[in-house]
């Protein structure tokens, strides 16, 4: 399912572009549409794929990877993401554990932030060996002071955690599927 995805957001990515650019040649416009969903096939179609690139734009457009194609090596841990690998250095990295629930189950997830190296979410969704593995591998070779936090305390983070994290992705998904949009069919 990975490898899969990582090429099915490649080919979306380069359909986007693709509609953007014969939108714009054709003259295609959001006015072309009316109420009861007529127009123009264009609009309709340029409509719609913006609407699932927008919906989709967290995990094709921000370096996001599946357990399953992230490997560690050493203290590096390599994801696979639509833009090609991302490397993070789990010593000099923080982990951030979190969860979203959906209609088939709780996806997990972790994000690693690094000094030098940027960002790596990293999801368990369709994996055997899922986030929570991942993160407790990152977390026992992450440089730490050996302290732990208590468990409600740890429940607490990773709720606001989770919340931020679903904020976040969710007003992501919405400016791009306005900027998609508006790039395609903007008068």
């Amino acid at each position: 399912m990975s490898i899969g995805w990582l090429w099915s957001a490649r080919v979306l990515v380069a359909v986007v572009a693709a509609m953007i650019l014969l939108c714009r040649l054709t003259g295609a416009s959001i006015d072309d549409l009316t109420a009861d969903g007529g127009g123009p096939f264009l609009s309709q179609f340029a409509l719609a794929i913006s609407l699932i690139f927008g919906i989709l734009s967290p995990t094709i457009l921000l370096p996001f990877s599946y357990a399953g194609t992230t490997r560690k090596i050493g203290s590096v841990i390599t994801g696979q993401t639509v833009f090609g690998p991302r490397r993070m250095d789990i010593r000099t990295s923080r982990c951030f554990t979190w969860s979203l629930p959906g209609l088939s189950g709780v996806s997990e997830f972790v994000s690693l932030i690094g000094r030098s190296s940027g960002l790596l979410i990293v999801s368990s969704t369709g994996d055997i060996t899922g986030a929570s593995d991942l993160a407790q591998g990152v977390d026992r070779g992450a440089a730490s002071d050996n302290s732990r936090t208590s468990p409600p305390r740890e429940f607490v983070r990773t709720l606001a955690s989770s919340a931020i994290h679903a904020i976040l992705f969710f007003s992501f998904a919405c400016v791009v599927t306005v900027a998609t949009a508006g790039a395609a069919l903007g008068g």
